[in-house]
């Protein structure tokens, strides 16, 4: 699947957990991708990804959790100059200032459930993983975590991307 062309849809609206966001609602950069030709509307999804997003950012707090439990490569910038550390997270919601702010990508390709993706890059993603992390689903299942956030690629290489991803053999909630 090629997604070659961005249409770039502003923010979106979504509801959220007032005590991770400080309200109950945030608005998150939107990315349409899709093929040149493809002029499908993307109200539905968008839609879709309004009503899904309060449990769909849960999953990616319990996959991303999950995934730095396992894995002590991982590590924690502070950002104040000092080295990287490792910082013992008891429970899914204390990655909420780590993980950083999220982008939504979707992409337009004619499948029957809706691939899109919160994407965390940037100066705020200060988990240690080089490329940022991209959460994508299938609709609202959580199918991919990668430390990639080059939407277009993964959807792309999706086959690859869903069956060799950092949630492959993690059993999370």
């Amino acid at each position: 699947m090629d997604v070659d062309y961005l249409d770039d849809l502003g923010t979106l609206s979504v509801p959220c957990a007032p005590a991770l966001f400080g309200a109950g609602e945030t608005a998150l950069h939107c990315r349409l991708w899709r093929e040149k030709e493809n002029q499908e509307d993307p109200e539905a999804a968008l839609a879709f990804i309004r009503e899904h997003f309060r449990q769909s950012y849960d999953r990616v707090l319990a996959g991303t959790f999950a995934a730095y439990r396992r894995s002590p490569l991982w590590d924690v910038w502070m950002g104040d100059g000092r080295e990287p550390v490792r910082l013992d997270f008891a429970a899914k919601e204390e990655l909420h200032p780590y993980i950083g702010g999220a982008d939504i990508d979707l992409a337009l390709c004619g499948r029957e459930q809706p691939l899109w993706a919160l994407t965390f890059g940037g100066p705020d993603n200060r988990l240690s993983i080089e490329h940022g992390l991209c959460a994508v689903f299938e609709g609202e299942r959580l199918e991919a975590l990668v430390d990639y956030t080059d939407f277009p690629s993964i959807v792309q290489w999706w086959e690859w991307y869903k069956a060799d991803n950092i949630l492959t053999g993690l059993q999370f909630v």
